[in-house]
């Protein structure tokens, strides 16, 4: 394990301590220095702080991770709906999440879990998209129990191109929004609010 891949990959966190930068930048000069032979206890010193973080920091993003999908499977399994769906539809709804849950993290002498295979960086991004997939999951749900009836998303986002700052701005939004809804309704369309 080289101190080039686990500081990197921890070096922005928010909980990083002083000892932590401190004891990469001393160890990133010894390793450097010509005298780097009698410098081995230090380096296995820092070394031992910077990997020490960075296991710790690994395994908590990793748990969290861990914890937050399975409340996602969790939430989507408690949709009304959800023992009506044939087994194959709720194994596909599930799937994007479930490929991300990684119990048990296997770190020895690694800077990626051997289960997952997942750096840091990929699983923060995964808890970021956590509930993205869920919102994912419901949207097919309701598909899939409506296929008949088609649905129209309309992204609010798209309505507010700049700053509302007034009452009779936010109103004209709003009906701009509604009499988009509206239409889609009276075509016998579902309308769904992104």
């Amino acid at each position: 394990m080289t101190i080039d891949q686990k500081y990197p990959a921890v070096m922005n966190l928010p909980d990083i301590s002083d000892e932590v930068n401190v004891s990469a930048g001393l160890l990133s000069e010894a390793l450097k220095a010509e005298d780097f032979y009698d410098r081995v206890t230090d380096i296995v010193k820092y070394k031992k702080v910077v990997s020490q973080f960075y296991d710790q920091s690994y395994r908590t993003h990793h748990e969290r991770r861990f914890e937050l999908v399975n409340e996602a499977i969790e939430f989507i399994k408690g949709h009304p709906e959800w023992g009506n769906l044939p087994e194959d539809s709720r194994k596909s709804i599930i799937s994007p999440l479930a490929n991300k849950s990684c119990e048990e993290v296997k770190l020895k002498d690694s800077i990626v879990c051997s289960h997952c295979q997942s750096p840091l960086s990929k699983i923060d991004s995964d808890i970021v998209m956590i509930e993205s997939l869920k919102r994912n999951a419901f949207h097919k749900i309701e598909e899939l129990l409506e296929p008949e009836v088609e649905i129209e998303r309309i992204k609010i986002s798209r309505y507010l191109t700049s700053s509302i700052e007034t009452e009779d701005e936010l109103n004209e939004v709003i009906e701009e929004i509604r009499e988009v809804a509206l239409k889609y309704i009276a075509e016998g369309k579902k309308v769904l609010f992104e």
